[in-house]
């Protein structure tokens, strides 16, 4: 019996450890910007796009596979051609290319040794050839190879490492920028569960009643007349509200809040605090009521709500122990008190990193507790084993490995004793700079943050701004050879610069060049990927530039990220047919000092522009601390409220910055519907730009009416019909005058849906479900004001659209001011992108760039006005000289 009992114990010991082996299955574009590439020449290489796979501290890899397809020419040398695959600069894999099946796939594998943590570089090389006549040319057109990286995948076969208890670990192992597949975060937080009970629909509450007995019926209709009794007393009271001044309106709206502001505005740090350390990873948030397996889990909240949380739990000794202030608190997750062992099956790897993750375990090979139970009980107690100390039966709790709970996630959590200090906590752990101590539990006495200036934020440039090339982590570099690969480096522009076709950017090169180069040596210079200016290396001796002057027009550029290249082309001096050249002196070092200056720019938008929302956060993120924004949730869900925790933590990983001025407000769904008069009156008052959060039937009637979908039961949404851009007038004949001075509407630059003729189509309702709309429109209440509305009919799309918000292909999609989404799983998430709401403008220019539009849009007309003043300061000029003779011949003749 005693060998039957350690059989089961054995069996679960294998069971639970490899329950943690993972293989994740990921497409080449998800974890970096893809796109196939053509190698030319000769010998060619794939430096110039700096490939690197990024592999998270919290994996311990086993080993990797990646496959890709290719496609080279017809016309190589078969048996000379080879395409080389390395990694890490070791080649991993050499493939002949045969000109009688161009076509083909690769898979490479790649050993654990050289996935360590970090960014892991790997690249492509070439050796081609072809012979015409005799003779071979390296630059032959012919000698190409396209690798498709756009359909290229990477296999990870890996095992989690257990969460270290360390503070530090937040930084530094757990929300890992380099995570290819970032896993799930739940939120708990304290919500008051009546909130959602009072947000049922009106189909739902009439099925409740239905059921129940004519007593509860009765009493629900007598609570109802004192309800709306009240209602009527509260309504009478806010005709006379200004009576009682500003502090009357203030008391009575504070009932509006079921949940206190100041939890949220702590929950909403932590969430960007995750999204920051991320960087640029979408991050997938749960928000259940209880600890959850098989993910991290972060607690806010005051001590009395976590220690409510974990009541059903063993947890540490002295874990919440000796709280007196704001808190930040690590540990793995752990044991639940009513079974003794956590962590087995609840949540398989697939929930834990995505659905392309799949254990390398069967799942029905993984014992559940009740199996492991099972199993125990099976054993006879009439044989004499006894069953050791355990919880329900579990033999040996203690001493089973996993029955501390599941020590491969973390539980974080973020506490104080009041809520003022909660939110010290969550500042503390949302400052991706703090440093963080190695002790599982970090007592924070205060915390400051900076006051930035507006239109700040990460990687962006300051308009008349000089940088030396070394602040854009690019070094002094020699490039060699006939075409060495180009180097650069990129900036960022706020989305509501405005780019001056007059101005110009000012690069100030150092350069050092070899002797003996041929004619037709330059140095190209581009911006995002469009030749601007080249730098001649002509003389033969050789030569050295300091601060040689290229200029770069803003109208190249364009607002959000830029990438400027330098890509020389080198000749050498003999270069005969069928001859050995010398290529050794072909050489150009660009030096680290050289410069780069922006010119003064104004700010100035066009909105409304949901692009730039993606962009930068605009304009919600002119402040990087989001300090003139406001959340609103009307419909007071739970779903709402994370949906807009969502797009906070999203503005965040935009602006680089956590929303520590951000405000926010969760109104009572009953409270709204009897006291909308006070919301809106609260709403007029609120100088900020708001983002709204709500299904249909929750959005206050200002902002329905505001919106450019019409969000009332039935609603006309407008199409473009048969759009055709012209590009003249059309009307009348040519004339010289017309050739001369040609009409305003001769060239059309911008397009506009409200420019075509429309088809008005009525909809009931306007969206339907599986959809959820994004919109953005200027605020009823302030015209420098922009408001963002996420809606749906159901909140279980918008707890769907809550997650994808955060797709790159959902957010390149955004554009004008309206936004469908489609939320089903099996769509692809397909997005419609419309301009429909009228333009308005925010910033301001100064005089001199209206005069660059109207000298660049009509010359003709401002050469003609020229002409005219100086023609009226000639006439006048010519009086001033009649008068002044005529008063000098009076004086002589007197």
């Amino acid at each position: 019996m005693v060998k039957k009992f350690f059989t089961v114990i054995i069996l679960i010991l294998s069971c639970y450890n490899l329950s943690h082996a993972f293989s994740l299955k990921i497409p080449l574009g998800e974890i970096m910007q893809m796109e196939n590439i053509r190698l030319e020449g000769g010998r060619a290489d794939t430096d110039a796009y700096d490939f690197k796979i990024s592999v998270p501290e919290r994996w311990d890899v086993k080993g990797a596979v990646i496959t890709f397809a290719y496609t080279n020419s017809s016309a190589l040398i078969k048996g000379r051609s080879h395409l080389v695959f390395s990694f890490e600069g070791l080649p991993l894999r050499q493939i002949a290319l045969d000109p009688l099946s161009p076509s083909g796939s690769a898979t490479v594998s790649i050993p654990a040794r050289l996935l360590r943590s970090g960014y892991r570089s790997f690249g492509f090389e070439v050796a081609q050839h072809s012979v015409e006549y005799g003779c071979e040319d390296m630059n032959a057109p012919e000698l190409w190879t396209w690798v498709e990286l756009n359909n290229a995948f990477i296999e990870f076969d890996f095992d989690l490492k257990p969460v270290p208890a360390r503070v530090s670990a937040i930084n530094d192992f757990l929300f890992d920028p380099k995570n290819p597949s970032a896993p799930p975060v739940n939120l708990i937080f304290p919500f008051d569960p009546k909130s959602e009970d009072e947000s049922k629909s009106e189909d739902e509450s009439k099925s409740e009643d239905e059921s129940k007995s004519e007593d509860e019926s009765k009493s629900e209709e007598e609570s109802k007349s004192e309800e709306e009794s009240e209602s009527e007393e509260e309504s009478k009271s806010e005709e006379h509200g200004d009576e009682t001044g500003d502090s009357t309106f203030e008391d009575e709206f504070e009932k509006s809040a079921f949940m206190d502001s100041r939890i949220i505005n702590s929950l909403s740090l932590a969430a960007s605090g995750i999204a920051l350390r991320y960087q640029y990873r979408p991050v997938d948030f749960n928000w259940k009521n209880s600890i959850t397996e098989g993910m991290d889990n972060v607690i806010v909240g005051t001590v009395d709500f976590v220690e409510s949380i974990m009541a059903s739990k063993i947890t540490p000794p002295g874990l919440l122990g000796g709280i007196n202030g704001p808190a930040i608190i690590i540990s793995t997750i752990p044991r639940d008190a009513e079974y003794g062992i956590n962590g087995l099956q609840d949540n398989g790897p697939a929930k834990a990193y995505g659905a392309d993750a799949v254990s390398r375990t069967d799942a029905a090979d993984v014992p559940s507790r009740t199996d492991v139970a099972d199993a125990v009980s099976r054993t006879d107690a009439a044989d004499g084993v006894d069953i050791l100390p355990g919880v329900d039966g579990i033999p040996g709790g203690d001493e089973i490995p996993g029955s501390d709970g599941d020590p491969f996630h973390a539980l974080i959590i973020i506490t104080g004793p009041s809520p003022n200090e909660v939110i010290t906590a969550a500042g503390a752990f949302a400052s991706l700079s703090l440093p963080m101590p190695d002790s599982s539990k970090a007592a924070v006495s205060s915390i400051s943050f900076p006051d930035i200036p507006m239109g700040v934020m990460k990687d962006s440039l300051e308009a008349s701004g000089i940088y030396d090339l070394a602040s854009f982590g690019f070094g002094s570099h020699t490039f060699t050879g006939t075409n060495p690969v180009p180097r650069g480096f990129t900036f960022r522009l706020p989305s509501d610069t405005h780019l001056s076709p007059n101005r110009n950017a000012l690069l100030s090169l150092n350069i050092a060049y070899g002797a003996r180069m041929g004619e037709g040596s330059v140095i190209n210079i581009l911006i995002n990927d469009k030749f601007i200016a080249s730098v001649p290396c002509e003389d033969r001796i050789g030569g050295l530039y300091r601060n040689y002057k290229v200029e770069l027009p803003l109208s190249s550029m364009r607002t959000g990220y830029n990438r400027l290249l330098i890509a020389p082309s080198l000749r050498p001096a003999d270069n005969d047919q069928c001859t050995s050249i010398h290529t050794g002196n072909l050489r150009v070092t660009l030096l680290e000092h050289s410069t780069f200056t922006l010119p003064m720019f104004d700010r100035w938008i066009e909105m409304p522009r949901l692009s730039a929302f993606v962009s930068d956060a605009f304009p919600f993120g002119r402040h990087a601390d989001m300090g003139e924004s406001l959340v609103l949730i009307p419909d007071g869900l739970k779903d709402s409220l994370m949906a807009g925790i969502n797009i906070a933590a999203i503005a965040a990983q935009k602006t680089g910055f956590p929303p520590t001025g951000l405000q926010w407000r969760v109104v009572r769904p009953h409270y709204r519907k009897s006291h909308g008069a006070w919301l809106d009156k609260w709403l007029a008052q609120i100088d900020r730009e708001i983002i709204v959060v709500s299904r249909g039937d929750g959005i206050p009637d200002k902002f329905k009416d505001a919106a450019p979908l019409n969000l009332s039961q039935e609603s006309s949404l407008p199409f473009p019909h048969l759009p055709r851009p012209r590009g003249n007038d059309g009307d009348g004949e040519s004339t010289f005058w017309s050739r001369l001075m040609p009409g305003k509407n001769t060239i059309i630059t911008d397009i506009s849906l409200r420019k075509w003729d429309m088809v008005v189509t009525s909809f009931d309702p306007a969206i339907v479900e599986n959809r959820a709309a994004l919109m953005e429109f200027q605020s009823p209440f302030y015209n420098n004001r922009t408001v963002m509305l996420l809606t749906a009919s159901r909140e279980s799309d918008i707890k769907s659209a809550a997650a994808i918000l955060w797709k790159s292909g959902v957010q390149a999609a955004f554009k004008g001011d309206t936004a469908l989404i489609d939320t089903r799983e099996d769509s692809n998430n397909k997005t419609i992108s419309l301009r429909i709401g009228p333009s308005y403008y925010l910033g301001g220019v100064t005089a001199l760039p209206f005069i660059e539009y109207y000298a660049n849009t009509y010359p003709l007309y401002l050469i003609a006005g020229v002409l005219g003043i100086c023609l009226i300061f000639s006439f006048f000029l010519y009086r001033l000289v009649l008068t002044r003779r005529k008063k000098r011949i009076a004086n002589e003749n007197n």
